[in-house]
């Protein structure tokens, strides 16, 4: 494959990993990937275990909170396309919602097909509950860096997630002819 203007490849271009020591683009995303990837399996085990206590999977909490934020009466497609999860898996997740109290269903007197679901006072109580607990946490985690060093990795985070879903939309275009 042909470079363009005089642009190195991921393996060839150098820099510095956090201890000075001399790396490639490509080990330096490597060890970025590694990272985010180690992150994001301490963030789900943390608050897994603490989720399982009472019942609920990450999905499931998840699917509570979409109900909440998208407000009473949402319908179960409208939380499946929220959280990315298909039809078969919103049918068990708002089983479980409702067998333990947290969200009901209704049905519209106009639409006996239609199911809307919205969040119980329990469900309420339970994302109050974990989100001062989960709002604590973070302060603990995030106490030996500065206002403005969260600001900084979050804007990257952002950019990063962003290119994620640029590159995912490209893929999934049918290749032009």
């Amino acid at each position: 494959m042909g470079q363009a203007h005089g642009t190195r490849s991921l393996d060839q271009r150098r820099s510095k990993d956090m201890d000075g020591e001399p790396v490639t683009r490509a080990q330096l995303i490597e060890n970025m990937n590694r990272e985010m990837t180690r992150m994001s399996r301490l963030k789900d085990t943390f608050y897994g275990n603490r989720l399982d206590a009472i019942g609920l999977t990450l999905l499931q909490f998840g699917g509570l909170q979409a109900i909440a934020q998208l407000g009473p009466g949402v319908s179960v497609g409208e939380i499946g396309q929220e959280i990315e999860a298909p039809p078969s898996t919103m049918t068990s997740l708002t089983n479980r919602l409702v067998a333990l109290g947290f969200i009901e269903r209704t049905t519209p007197p106009d639409n006996r097909r239609a199911v809307l679901l919205s969040v119980t006072d329990a469900g309420a109580r339970l994302m109050d509950e974990f989100r001062c607990e989960r709002d604590a946490d973070a302060e603990a985690i995030f106490a030996t860096m500065r206002d403005e060093e969260i600001a900084y990795i979050t804007n990257l985070v952002a950019r990063i997630v962003g290119n994620i879903e640029r590159v995912k939309l490209a893929k999934q275009e049918p290749a032009a002819v």
